[in-house]
Protein backbone atom coordinates (compact mmCIF):
# COMPACT_ATOMS: atom_id res chain seq x y z
CA UNK A 1 0.00 0.00 0.00
CA UNK A 2 2.89 2.10 0.98
CA UNK A 3 4.41 1.28 -2.40
CA UNK A 4 0.76 2.30 -4.47
CA UNK A 5 0.84 5.96 -3.02
CA UNK A 6 3.91 6.45 -3.20
CA UNK A 7 3.81 5.72 -6.92
CA UNK A 8 0.70 7.96 -6.91
CA UNK A 9 1.97 10.86 -5.82
CA UNK A 10 4.67 10.55 -8.02
CA UNK A 11 2.65 10.25 -11.02
CA UNK A 12 0.79 13.74 -9.82
CA UNK A 13 3.96 15.45 -9.78
CA UNK A 14 4.95 14.60 -12.71
CA UNK A 15 1.39 15.70 -14.26
CA UNK A 16 2.05 18.85 -12.90
CA UNK A 17 5.56 19.31 -13.95
CA UNK A 18 4.94 19.13 -17.74
CA UNK A 19 1.62 21.06 -17.27
CA UNK A 20 4.11 23.91 -15.39
CA UNK A 21 6.30 23.18 -18.42
CA UNK A 22 3.66 25.33 -21.06
CA UNK A 23 1.89 28.32 -21.47
CA UNK A 24 -1.52 28.76 -22.30
CA UNK A 25 -2.31 30.00 -26.10
CA UNK A 26 -4.93 32.09 -27.09
CA UNK A 27 -6.77 30.72 -30.56
CA UNK A 28 -8.61 33.05 -32.98
CA UNK A 29 -10.78 31.39 -36.67
CA UNK A 30 -12.80 28.95 -34.21
CA UNK A 31 -9.74 26.82 -33.05
CA UNK A 32 -9.80 25.79 -29.06
CA UNK A 33 -6.92 24.82 -26.56
CA UNK A 34 -5.95 21.51 -26.43
CA UNK A 35 -3.44 20.13 -24.49
CA UNK A 36 -1.73 23.93 -25.42
CA UNK A 37 -2.44 23.59 -28.87
CA UNK A 38 -4.79 25.51 -30.82
CA UNK A 39 -7.01 22.94 -32.26
CA UNK A 40 -9.93 22.64 -34.96
CA UNK A 41 -13.33 20.61 -34.25
CA UNK A 42 -13.83 16.96 -35.47
CA UNK A 43 -14.54 17.36 -39.34
CA UNK A 44 -12.56 20.62 -39.36
CA UNK A 45 -8.84 21.29 -40.64
CA UNK A 46 -7.29 24.94 -40.64
CA UNK A 47 -6.31 27.23 -43.74
CA UNK A 48 -3.94 29.17 -42.23
CA UNK A 49 -6.44 31.38 -40.66
CA UNK A 50 -9.38 29.60 -39.64
CA UNK A 51 -10.73 26.42 -39.39
CA UNK A 52 -12.52 25.25 -42.76
CA UNK A 53 -14.95 22.31 -42.78
CA UNK A 54 -18.54 20.65 -41.39
CA UNK A 55 -17.78 20.52 -37.53
CA UNK A 56 -19.04 17.10 -36.09
CA UNK A 57 -20.07 16.35 -32.58
CA UNK A 58 -18.04 13.26 -32.00
CA UNK A 59 -18.88 12.43 -28.44
CA UNK A 60 -20.09 15.34 -27.63
CA UNK A 61 -23.49 16.16 -27.21
CA UNK A 62 -25.78 19.57 -26.45
CA UNK A 63 -24.63 22.00 -28.74
CA UNK A 64 -20.92 20.93 -28.06
CA UNK A 65 -18.79 19.58 -30.73
CA UNK A 66 -15.67 17.44 -29.64
CA UNK A 67 -12.08 19.21 -30.37
CA UNK A 68 -8.96 16.49 -30.03
CA UNK A 69 -9.47 13.26 -28.73
CA UNK A 70 -12.28 14.25 -25.92
CA UNK A 71 -12.61 17.59 -25.17
CA UNK A 72 -15.83 19.41 -25.73
CA UNK A 73 -16.36 23.16 -26.59
CA UNK A 74 -19.20 25.29 -28.17
CA UNK A 75 -18.95 26.84 -31.44
CA UNK A 76 -17.97 30.27 -32.02
CA UNK A 77 -21.24 32.68 -31.37
CA UNK A 78 -22.48 30.62 -28.90
CA UNK A 79 -22.05 30.45 -25.26
CA UNK A 80 -21.69 27.47 -22.89
CA UNK A 81 -24.90 27.26 -20.52
CA UNK A 82 -24.65 24.67 -18.32
CA UNK A 83 -24.74 20.92 -20.52
CA UNK A 84 -25.93 22.86 -23.82
CA UNK A 85 -24.38 25.62 -25.76
CA UNK A 86 -26.83 28.67 -26.66
CA UNK A 87 -26.38 31.24 -29.18
CA UNK A 88 -24.65 34.55 -28.15
CA UNK A 89 -27.22 37.48 -29.05
CA UNK A 90 -24.81 40.83 -28.66
CA UNK A 91 -26.70 43.55 -27.82
CA UNK A 92 -25.44 47.78 -27.38
CA UNK A 93 -23.19 47.96 -30.12
CA UNK A 94 -20.78 44.54 -29.51
CA UNK A 95 -19.65 41.80 -31.32
CA UNK A 96 -19.14 38.24 -30.96
CA UNK A 97 -15.61 37.06 -30.53
CA UNK A 98 -15.35 33.29 -29.68
CA UNK A 99 -17.53 32.12 -27.10
CA UNK A 100 -18.45 35.94 -25.85
CA UNK A 101 -19.68 39.34 -26.97
CA UNK A 102 -16.92 42.38 -26.80
CA UNK A 103 -16.63 46.20 -27.85
CA UNK A 104 -15.34 46.84 -31.31
CA UNK A 105 -11.73 48.76 -30.88
CA UNK A 106 -11.65 51.89 -29.10
CA UNK A 107 -14.85 51.13 -27.72
CA UNK A 108 -15.95 50.25 -24.10
CA UNK A 109 -18.87 48.97 -22.53
CA UNK A 110 -20.29 52.36 -20.64
CA UNK A 111 -23.65 52.36 -19.37
CA UNK A 112 -24.84 48.78 -21.29
CA UNK A 113 -23.62 49.70 -24.42
CA UNK A 114 -20.29 50.13 -26.72
CA UNK A 115 -19.33 53.37 -26.18
CA UNK A 116 -15.81 55.87 -27.01
CA UNK A 117 -14.47 56.90 -23.60
CA UNK A 118 -14.47 60.64 -23.39
CA UNK A 119 -11.05 62.29 -22.03
CA UNK A 120 -11.44 64.31 -18.72
CA UNK A 121 -13.58 67.60 -18.91
CA UNK A 122 -14.89 66.08 -22.31
CA UNK A 123 -18.99 65.95 -22.99
CA UNK A 124 -20.17 63.04 -24.88
CA UNK A 125 -21.66 63.50 -28.37
CA UNK A 126 -23.03 60.15 -28.78
CA UNK A 127 -21.22 56.23 -28.72
CA UNK A 128 -18.58 57.66 -31.39
CA UNK A 129 -18.05 61.15 -30.28
CA UNK A 130 -17.02 63.08 -27.11
CA UNK A 131 -16.60 67.06 -27.28
CA UNK A 132 -14.13 69.63 -24.99
CA UNK A 133 -16.06 72.49 -24.05
CA UNK A 134 -15.66 75.55 -26.33
CA UNK A 135 -12.11 76.90 -27.16
CA UNK A 136 -10.65 73.65 -25.45
CA UNK A 137 -9.01 70.87 -27.46
CA UNK A 138 -8.04 67.16 -26.08
CA UNK A 139 -4.40 66.64 -25.27
CA UNK A 140 -5.34 62.91 -24.81
CA UNK A 141 -5.77 62.76 -21.15
CA UNK A 142 -7.99 65.82 -20.69
CA UNK A 143 -9.36 68.97 -22.39
CA UNK A 144 -7.10 71.68 -21.66
CA UNK A 145 -6.90 75.40 -23.38
CA UNK A 146 -4.54 75.90 -25.84
CA UNK A 147 -1.62 78.83 -25.22
CA UNK A 148 -3.23 82.35 -25.61
CA UNK A 149 -6.32 81.45 -23.85
CA UNK A 150 -7.72 80.54 -20.05
CA UNK A 151 -10.47 79.01 -18.60
CA UNK A 152 -13.10 81.30 -17.61
CA UNK A 153 -15.24 78.57 -15.60
CA UNK A 154 -17.53 77.88 -18.58
CA UNK A 155 -15.20 77.88 -21.80
CA UNK A 156 -11.58 78.35 -22.91
CA UNK A 157 -11.64 82.55 -23.72
CA UNK A 158 -8.23 84.41 -25.13
CA UNK A 159 -6.18 86.57 -22.83
CA UNK A 160 -6.54 89.80 -23.02
CA UNK A 161 -2.80 91.34 -21.19
CA UNK A 162 -2.88 94.67 -20.08
CA UNK A 163 -0.49 96.92 -18.08
CA UNK A 164 2.72 95.60 -19.96
CA UNK A 165 2.24 92.00 -19.45
CA UNK A 166 1.88 89.03 -22.37
CA UNK A 167 0.39 85.87 -22.79
CA UNK A 168 2.76 82.68 -21.94
CA UNK A 169 1.00 79.39 -21.77
CA UNK A 170 -2.26 80.15 -20.14
CA UNK A 171 -1.93 82.81 -18.28
CA UNK A 172 -0.12 86.71 -18.51
CA UNK A 173 3.04 87.72 -17.00
CA UNK A 174 5.13 90.44 -16.93
CA UNK A 175 8.85 90.85 -18.57
CA UNK A 176 12.06 89.47 -17.34
CA UNK A 177 12.76 91.79 -14.56
CA UNK A 178 9.32 93.50 -14.06
CA UNK A 179 7.14 92.29 -11.11
CA UNK A 180 3.21 93.14 -11.11
CA UNK A 181 2.56 95.81 -9.24
CA UNK A 182 -0.53 98.34 -8.45
CA UNK A 183 -2.33 96.01 -11.92
CA UNK A 184 0.80 96.39 -13.82
CA UNK A 185 4.36 95.57 -14.77
CA UNK A 186 6.88 98.02 -13.46
CA UNK A 187 10.80 97.04 -13.09
CA UNK A 188 11.90 95.34 -10.15
CA UNK A 189 14.31 97.45 -8.03
CA UNK A 190 17.80 96.54 -6.88
CA UNK A 191 18.32 97.13 -2.62
CA UNK A 192 18.27 100.19 -2.03
CA UNK A 193 16.66 101.63 -5.03
CA UNK A 194 13.54 103.59 -5.57
CA UNK A 195 11.37 103.13 -8.81
CA UNK A 196 11.51 105.90 -10.28
CA UNK A 197 8.58 105.14 -13.01
CA UNK A 198 7.50 101.78 -14.21
CA UNK A 199 10.83 101.08 -15.93
CA UNK A 200 13.45 102.80 -14.24
CA UNK A 201 14.92 102.37 -10.62
CA UNK A 202 17.57 104.94 -8.83
CA UNK A 203 19.68 104.77 -5.92
CA UNK A 204 19.71 107.20 -3.43
CA UNK A 205 21.68 110.62 -3.82
CA UNK A 206 25.54 109.82 -3.93
CA UNK A 207 24.79 106.09 -4.11
CA UNK A 208 26.11 103.53 -7.16
CA UNK A 209 24.72 99.70 -8.52
CA UNK A 210 27.09 97.40 -7.23
CA UNK A 211 26.41 93.44 -7.18
CA UNK A 212 22.79 94.03 -6.78
CA UNK A 213 22.58 96.88 -4.53
CA UNK A 214 22.97 100.47 -3.84
CA UNK A 215 26.12 101.02 -1.84
CA UNK A 216 28.19 104.48 -1.28
CA UNK A 217 31.44 104.80 -2.88
CA UNK A 218 35.00 104.95 -0.88
CA UNK A 219 35.31 108.09 0.63
CA UNK A 220 31.53 108.69 1.48
CA UNK A 221 29.30 107.37 3.97
CA UNK A 222 25.67 106.84 4.36
CA UNK A 223 23.89 109.82 5.94
CA UNK A 224 20.69 108.50 7.91
CA UNK A 225 19.63 112.22 8.76
CA UNK A 226 19.94 113.29 5.09
CA UNK A 227 19.31 109.71 3.33
CA UNK A 228 22.26 110.12 1.02
CA UNK A 229 26.00 109.06 0.56
CA UNK A 230 27.82 112.21 1.67
CA UNK A 231 31.45 112.80 1.88
CA UNK A 232 33.99 111.67 4.94
CA UNK A 233 34.85 114.61 7.06
CA UNK A 234 37.83 112.97 8.62
CA UNK A 235 39.18 114.52 11.71
CA UNK A 236 41.49 113.96 14.75
CA UNK A 237 44.13 112.54 12.35
CA UNK A 238 41.98 109.86 10.80
CA UNK A 239 41.95 109.45 7.26
CA UNK A 240 39.46 107.82 4.91
CA UNK A 241 39.13 104.27 4.46
CA UNK A 242 36.17 102.95 2.49
CA UNK A 243 33.45 104.41 3.97
CA UNK A 244 35.03 104.60 7.07
CA UNK A 245 37.61 106.85 8.80
CA UNK A 246 40.13 105.17 10.27
CA UNK A 247 43.73 105.99 11.80
CA UNK A 248 47.07 105.24 10.76
CA UNK A 249 48.94 101.87 11.44
CA UNK A 250 50.22 102.36 14.75
CA UNK A 251 48.04 104.64 15.88
CA UNK A 252 44.28 104.25 18.16
CA UNK A 253 41.29 106.49 18.14
CA UNK A 254 41.92 107.74 22.00
CA UNK A 255 39.91 111.18 23.82
CA UNK A 256 38.62 111.84 19.93
CA UNK A 257 41.70 111.95 18.14
CA UNK A 258 44.20 109.32 16.69
CA UNK A 259 46.84 108.73 19.18
CA UNK A 260 50.17 106.41 18.83
CA UNK A 261 50.25 103.34 20.51
CA UNK A 262 52.96 103.46 23.04
CA UNK A 263 54.91 99.82 23.44
CA UNK A 264 54.61 97.94 26.89
CA UNK A 265 55.83 100.27 29.64
CA UNK A 266 56.16 103.09 27.80
CA UNK A 267 54.37 106.53 28.76
CA UNK A 268 52.64 109.16 25.42
CA UNK A 269 53.95 112.44 26.00
CA UNK A 270 52.20 113.73 22.95
CA UNK A 271 49.78 112.12 20.19
CA UNK A 272 52.68 111.31 18.48
CA UNK A 273 55.60 110.09 20.96
CA UNK A 274 55.75 107.92 23.63
CA UNK A 275 58.72 107.94 26.72
CA UNK A 276 60.05 105.28 27.83
CA UNK A 277 60.87 106.14 31.84
CA UNK A 278 63.89 106.08 34.50
CA UNK A 279 66.48 105.70 30.91
CA UNK A 280 65.13 102.96 29.70
CA UNK A 281 64.85 102.21 26.05
CA UNK A 282 62.32 100.58 23.57
CA UNK A 283 63.48 97.34 22.85
CA UNK A 284 61.47 93.94 21.55
CA UNK A 285 58.37 95.92 22.19
CA UNK A 286 59.14 97.31 25.50
CA UNK A 287 61.14 99.58 27.75
CA UNK A 288 63.81 97.86 28.78
CA UNK A 289 67.52 99.13 30.70
CA UNK A 290 70.30 99.23 28.53
CA UNK A 291 72.97 96.29 29.02
CA UNK A 292 74.73 96.52 32.19
CA UNK A 293 71.96 98.90 33.94
CA UNK A 294 69.22 97.63 36.00
CA UNK A 295 66.06 99.23 37.24
CA UNK A 296 65.29 99.86 40.77
CA UNK A 297 62.03 101.08 40.65
CA UNK A 298 62.04 104.25 39.78
CA UNK A 299 64.69 104.09 37.10
CA UNK A 300 67.49 102.26 35.29
CA UNK A 301 71.03 102.43 37.39
CA UNK A 302 74.67 101.25 37.05
CA UNK A 303 76.30 99.13 39.06
CA UNK A 304 78.25 100.59 42.16
CA UNK A 305 81.76 99.83 40.76
CA UNK A 306 83.91 101.14 38.24
CA UNK A 307 82.63 100.69 34.51
CA UNK A 308 84.41 101.66 31.04
CA UNK A 309 81.55 101.67 28.64
CA UNK A 310 80.28 103.84 25.61
CA UNK A 311 83.53 106.09 26.57
CA UNK A 312 82.81 107.10 29.44
CA UNK A 313 83.86 106.30 33.54
CA UNK A 314 82.15 106.62 36.49
CA UNK A 315 83.60 106.15 39.55
CA UNK A 316 81.51 105.57 42.75
CA UNK A 317 83.23 106.07 46.39
CA UNK A 318 82.48 103.25 48.76
CA UNK A 319 80.49 105.57 51.16
CA UNK A 320 77.79 107.57 51.03
CA UNK A 321 79.73 110.75 52.26
CA UNK A 322 82.01 110.29 49.73
CA UNK A 323 81.82 112.08 46.00
CA UNK A 324 81.43 110.32 42.81
CA UNK A 325 82.93 111.31 39.15
CA UNK A 326 81.71 110.74 35.92
CA UNK A 327 83.84 111.28 32.97
CA UNK A 328 81.54 112.13 29.66
CA UNK A 329 83.54 112.60 26.10
CA UNK A 330 86.24 114.52 28.28
CA UNK A 331 84.46 116.24 30.64
CA UNK A 332 84.39 115.51 34.03
CA UNK A 333 81.50 116.07 36.36
CA UNK A 334 81.09 115.58 40.50
CA UNK A 335 78.55 114.73 42.70
CA UNK A 336 77.87 113.54 46.11
CA UNK A 337 77.65 109.73 46.71
CA UNK A 338 74.16 108.98 46.77
CA UNK A 339 73.34 112.23 43.67
CA UNK A 340 71.96 111.04 40.70
CA UNK A 341 74.71 112.03 38.61
CA UNK A 342 75.28 109.35 35.99
CA UNK A 343 71.93 107.89 36.04
CA UNK A 344 70.45 106.60 33.00
CA UNK A 345 68.14 109.45 30.76
CA UNK A 346 65.93 109.31 28.09
CA UNK A 347 65.97 111.02 24.78
CA UNK A 348 63.48 113.78 26.61
CA UNK A 349 65.88 114.10 29.21
CA UNK A 350 63.99 112.15 32.64
CA UNK A 351 66.08 113.85 34.80
CA UNK A 352 65.22 114.71 38.48
CA UNK A 353 65.06 118.82 39.39
CA UNK A 354 68.65 120.18 39.43
CA UNK A 355 69.84 117.71 36.82
CA UNK A 356 69.62 117.54 33.04
CA UNK A 357 70.39 115.17 30.59
CA UNK A 358 73.72 114.89 28.81
CA UNK A 359 74.66 111.79 26.07
CA UNK A 360 72.30 109.52 28.01
CA UNK A 361 72.88 110.45 31.59
CA UNK A 362 71.80 112.70 34.24
CA UNK A 363 74.58 115.39 35.15
CA UNK A 364 74.21 118.57 37.25
CA UNK A 365 72.38 121.44 35.92
CA UNK A 366 74.91 123.88 37.50
CA UNK A 367 78.23 121.99 36.01
CA UNK A 368 79.74 122.80 32.85
CA UNK A 369 82.66 120.72 31.27
CA UNK A 370 85.65 120.17 33.36
CA UNK A 371 88.65 118.80 31.85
Amino acid sequence: MKATSTASLLGLLAVLFAAGCHHHVKCIGGAREVEYQCTCAEGQVWNGTSCQGEPKPGTCSGGYYQFGKDQCFCLDGFAPNGPQCIQLNCAGGSVVSGNECVCPSAKQWIDNKCQVPCVEGATRVDENSCACPPGAVSNGRKCVCPDGTYWDNTQCAALNCTGGAFASGNQCVCPANYTWIDNRCQVSCIEGAHRVDDHNCACPAGAVADNGRCVCPAGTFWDNANSQCSGLNCSGGAVPSGNECVCPGGYSWLDNRCQINCISGATRVDDHNCECPGGSLPMNGQCMCPDGSSWNGMRCILPPQAEQHHGYRQQHQSNLTGSKTLNINGCNYTDSANGSLGDLCGRNGACPSGYTCNTGFCVPANQGCRR
